[in-house]
């Protein structure tokens, strides 16, 4: 008799321990989704102006959208020549609180509209503001399927600003 209390008791315990761990979890779980929900956000459409290191192509401008579950689209690169590249597609993650990671690639085309190759872009963030971030970017070209990539070196200085939507100033 004893011992199947004793049974009882330890499993009655062992349930309590199972409750207390599930619903910690899910606490967790919540919070985590609240503090991510408070993070600063990479989401939205950015104006970015990008400087490449000493001996390359003066600064330039250009766009990049960073839409939910990690989606990067940014626009053609003009640093290896006008009209040259195709449209950017990656990914990007945050790394930490206000950091986030991203690689993009692009097509390379010749005169005639042929692709040549590719670029990819590894580049890393800060949010510096709610609207601004600053980070760097390293360039390299690779082949058509993304092989035999040459790393240029030195890392570009990426300075971005959101851009927020704004009604019309006109009246109907």
């Amino acid at each position: 008799m004893k011992r199947n209390i004793l049974m009882v008791g330890l499993a009655l315990s062992v349930l309590a321990l199972l409750a207390y761990g599930v619903s910690a979890g899910v606490i967790s779980e919540a919070q985590d989704k609240e503090a991510g929900m408070n993070a600063p956000q990479l989401e939205g459409t950015w104006r970015v102006t990008v400087t490449p290191p000493p001996g390359g192509p003066p600064a330039y401008p250009s766009f990049a959208s960073f839409a939910g579950g990690g989606v990067l689209i940014t626009a053609p690169d003009p640093s290896v020549g006008p009209s040259v590249t195709s449209t950017g597609q990656g990914t990007w993650v945050r790394t930490q609180a206000n950091q986030f990671a991203s690689t993009h690639v692009a097509f390379r085309y010749d005169a005639g509209g042929n692709i040549t190759g590719t670029i990819r872009i590894k580049a890393s963030y800060q949010l510096t503001g709610k609207d601004s971030f600053e980070g760097n970017g390293q360039l390299q070209i690779c082949d058509a399927s993304l092989n035999n990539c040459f790393t240029f070196p030195g890392c570009s200085t990426l300075r971005g600003e959101r851009i927020n939507a704004e009604p019309p100033s006109c009246q109907e």
